[in-house]
């Protein structure tokens, strides 16, 4: 480790001390210390002064993960005032989970600093006098697993008080399957936690069976604070009986709702989640009451016929549809993939354009993920719905094969995105042509394969869209249209380009992990001395 110099006083030739800087420069520079030395150095920076122990305890010990390597002893009561988060971990035995419990129930009061906890045992439950400490503790974030819901201490969850950000992980198997009293008291115990702090809670994340939409009509709260809600795992239970939009008044301050709820396959039928259902109960109006500042909405396995297309939020800015998030219900069923063809897609967007109540939102982002390449026809249709797009992405091309599909159209694509003249930034899933004999011929070679046809899509498409910045293009290494490696299922790969004033140059791409700062500012220096160049050739011709 590098030589501290500790006086106060300036040293020779003037030079200023490490001391004598003030707090917030001394803390950046400890912190850069502390990151880049090895462990045992990081322990050796504490001792050098008093000023340096606090500062670098205050990194060290700001988040706190316990009990580790089955050790359940906590840390020095000298240590807790710097605990700022505390993440809970899962023990392999009982017995060592309720030790552990039992050590931080009394520790917890005493953590006047804490502003997260996180419980993340997927096995065991807590204990009663677990969850009542942590109703005493100053929490803003709280972090846990479906698992901590215990049916014992159903009162004990009303006691909570200034949440701010509630995280819940679905741990085990889906509340539907459960018996109706443990279904009952389980939205029971989300809704006494939620109710308890509705007046700070501005973030929710929440599986969709512990969300009571019955206890929401029936308490006529209304939480003022909240600004995002996510539904995730499977939908509530009598989810059609109760859609969300219902409810939509009891979050005036929403911005940003996700509904990212996983499909139910009965056999080999899916059922997908409506918004607003088409089939409504006789005399129920059919308009659509959003926040009025709901600007994102995200749905996982959208029902193509849900009334919400119909009645989009006036405010919306971001709209993200994701038609297949879940890859193992998309092998459980081959209608999951026919469900929304190009065809159908193209006849759910100009059924959206023409039946629309009201004027359609003036988007700004617009994400679709589907197991399908995007067609001239479906970006010509969404060219005519939301002309003042900025930001638009097509993912899909890692799925399946592309048997069923055409051989990509790069005239007519181009042609359909010429109306947006207003995008930034886009990201294309198109099945490019490719060399059978790439694999083998030398690495430098690129006649014939994708990355020549990327090549020409960026440059027709940076001719034709003047305001585009970036561009990329979805991607899975292969021979042929439908043999070869896959990449990993989740992941997708894309081949990005930067875009100036019509000329397009495909990015570098930069080594995993941590970069220093002196090899991001060598890339950025060459890829303007590339510029550079490109122009001076470019005014020679």
């Amino acid at each position: 480790m590098m030589n501290l110099q500790t006086s106060s006083d300036p040293g020779p030739n003037g030079t200023l001390s490490l001391l004598a800087l003030d707090d917030d420069i001394l803390s950046l520079i400890t912190l850069l210390l502390l990151v880049r030395e090895r462990s045992h150095n990081r322990v050796s920076i504490s001792l050098v002064c008093k000023r340096l122990r606090a500062i670098s305890l205050t990194f060290l010990f700001r988040v706190v993960r316990w009990p580790r390597e089955g050790r359940i002893e906590f840390y020095p009561r000298g240590l807790w005032k710097y605990m700022r988060h505390l993440y809970y971990l899962q023990v392999q035995w009982r017995s060592h989970h309720l030790r552990s419990l039992e050590t931080l129930s009394d520790v917890l009061p005493h953590l006047q600093n804490l502003t997260t906890f996180s419980y993340s045992d997927q096995k065991f439950g807590p204990t009663l006098k677990f969850i009542e400490s942590l109703t005493r503790s100053p929490l803003a974030n709280f972090e846990l697993s479906t698992t901590f819901f215990s049916h014992k201490a159903l009162t004990y969850f009303t006691k909570f008080s200034g949440i701010q950000r509630l995280i819940v992980k679905q741990q085990g198997v889906a509340l539907a399957i459960a018996p109706e009293s443990k279904q009952s008291l389980s939205l029971q115990c989300a809704a006494n936690l939620i109710f308890a702090c509705y007046e700070t809670l501005s973030h929710i994340e929440l599986p969709g069976e512990f969300f009571s939409f019955q206890a929401f009509v029936s308490r006529h709260v209304k939480m003022s604070a909240l600004k995002t809600l996510i539904l995730h795992s499977y939908p509530p239970l009598n989810a059609q009986e109760h859609p969300i939009w219902k409810i939509s008044p009891t979050f005036p301050v929403l911005s940003k709702l996700e509904i990212l709820y996983k499909l139910r396959v009965t056999g080999a039928h899916p059922s997908r989640y409506a918004l607003m259902p088409t089939d409504l109960p006789p005399g129920q109006k059919e308009l659509c009451i959003f926040p009025p500042l709901l600007d994102t909405l995200s749905i996982a396995n959208p029902m193509m016929e849900d009334r919400i297309f119909l009645h989009l939020p006036p405010f919306l800015t971001n709209l993200n549809l994701d038609f297949i998030p879940e890859w193992e219900n998309m092998l459980s069923s081959k209608d999951i993939l026919a469900y929304h063809k190009p065809e159908r897609m193209r006849s759910f967007l100009n059924h959206m354009k023409w039946k629309a109540h009201g004027s359609l939102p003036n988007l700004k982002v617009l994400c679709i993920k589907m197991g399908w390449c995007a067609t001239p026809d479906i970006i010509m249709c969404i060219g005519r719905l939301f002309p003042d797009l900025a930001y638009l992405e097509f993912q899909g091309l890692r799925y399946v094969d592309r048997t069923e599909e055409p051989h990509p159209d790069m005239d007519g694509s181009v042609s359909s995105l010429a109306s947006l003249q207003s995008l930034q930034t886009l990201k294309l899933a198109v099945e490019l042509p490719e060399d059978p004999y790439e694999y083998s011929a030398a690495a430098e070679r690129d006649v014939g394969s994708v990355e020549q046809a990327a090549s020409k899509w960026a440059e027709a498409l940076a001719l034709q869209l003047p305001q585009l910045r970036l561009l990329a293009f979805e991607r899975r290494p292969h021979i042929g249209r439908s043999l070869g490696p896959r990449v990993l299922l989740g992941h997708s790969d894309w081949t990005w380009f930067d875009i100036n004033k019509g000329i397009a140059q495909k990015q570098v791409p930069l080594p995993d992990g941590p970069l220093e700062w002196d090899l991001i500012q060598k890339r950025r220096a060459e890829a303007e001395t590339r510029y550079r160049h490109h122009l001076q050739n470019m005014e020679n011709r």
